[in-house]
């Protein structure tokens, strides 16, 4: 990540126990997961410059975890969720923690949501051949 120039990044399926944070190099990183199973777990790496303008954070379950970051022009939410494909629908979830965050400033959502596309696949009735990373390939 640092040779990238990656600042903050959203890990799913970390698969760490309960909730925490510890310094990785020059990565902060704050989790939360199940307190008994490692299964599922989101977490999200912060550059320790970053981290330096930490306000607070907060795990909202195994699936979904928020930074509040300081910022010049105010502040900076974060959120990394993962959704699982087959359990319940966890979109009710997400939006509704995403209502009670701050409108005080911008929200950056990162996570795995587990879209479903690709080969005949239907969405609103429409058969989706091909992705488009499928034409680029065959076009290639």
């Amino acid at each position: 990540m640092p040779r990238l120039n990656i600042v903050a990044a959203g890990l799913q399926e970390v698969r760490w126990l309960d909730l925490g944070e510890t310094d990785a190099g020059k990565y902060m990183l704050l989790w939360s997961g199940l307190s008994l199973l490692h299964v599922q777990g989101v977490a999200i790496a912060l550059h320790h410059r970053v981290a330096a303008s930490l306000v607070t954070w907060k795990p909202l379950g195994p699936q979904l975890i928020y930074a509040r970051l300081r910022h010049t022009c105010g502040f900076v939410s974060v959120v990394c969720c993962y959704a699982i494909t087959e359990i319940a629908d966890d979109t009710d979830c997400v939006q509704h923690e995403l209502q009670r965050i701050s409108k005080h400033g911008v929200t950056v959502v990162l996570g795995d949501f587990n879209a479903t596309v690709g080969a005949n696949r239907l969405a609103s009735g429409v058969s989706w051949d091909r992705t488009l990373l499928e034409r680029r390939m065959t076009t290639a």
